[in-house]
């Protein structure tokens, strides 16, 4: 499915007529990360990403492909533990659509699937606990922001885990004896500088 999606995505993407708008720039913003996981308590946590992105607006239709790869920087902490990094590589590619005064404000909705990369390690609670992100899974995302004056972008994202992408693994003596998976999800602050 990933595969066939992502197919999809780079014909969209190579489909979009001569007289599409190219732009890029740069994004950063707040992770505000929670943790889905049954039986297991979870503290919101605040994070931050930040990376390029490119945008094809296809001029007089409002709609515009959006991508970028960031570095996430989320944390983990459950169960009154200390508090863990979780770094990941992600690639949104989102959908928008805008409409409002032209280039002089416009309000966007986007919706897309974005690819995640884990690029830490385990760890192991002081109560032998051990955390392990999936190295690879996906999210879905819904989002609403602003354009103002051709360079700014502000907007707020939920990105919905799919399917479980993250474990907590029971040890003893080295070996895993119970296992416990769940998925994060993500609301963002973002903002964005277009050139």
């Amino acid at each position: 499915m990933k595969k066939n999606l992502l197919i999809v995505m780079l014909m969209a993407l190579l489909a979009i007529p001569a007289n599409a708008q190219f732009r890029w720039g740069l994004e950063a913003g707040l992770n505000f990360n929670s943790l889905s996981i049954s039986n297991i308590t979870s503290n919101t946590k605040t994070g931050f990403f930040v990376g390029p992105k490119v945008q094809f607006g296809i001029a007089g239709t409002g709609l515009i492909f959006d991508g970028s790869v960031q570095y996430w920087q989320n944390y983990a902490e459950v169960e009154n533990t200390s508090s863990k990094s979780l770094p990941y590589i992600v690639i949104p590619v989102n959908i928008k659509y805008a409409f409002g005064l032209g280039s002089v404000a416009a309000i966007y909705i986007s919706t897309g699937p974005q690819w995640n990369w884990y690029v830490g390690s385990k760890y192991t609670y002081d109560n032998g606990i051990e955390l392990e992100p999936k190295t690879s899974s996906m999210n879905w995302n819904v989002g609403l922001g602003v354009h103002l004056i051709k360079h700014l972008q502000i907007g707020v994202t939920y990105s919905i885990g799919l399917g479980n992408n993250i474990s907590f693994n029971e040890l003893s003596a080295g070996k895993v004896i119970d296992n416990i998976s769940g998925k994060s999800n993500v609301w963002q602050v973002r903002f964005a500088y277009m050139f």
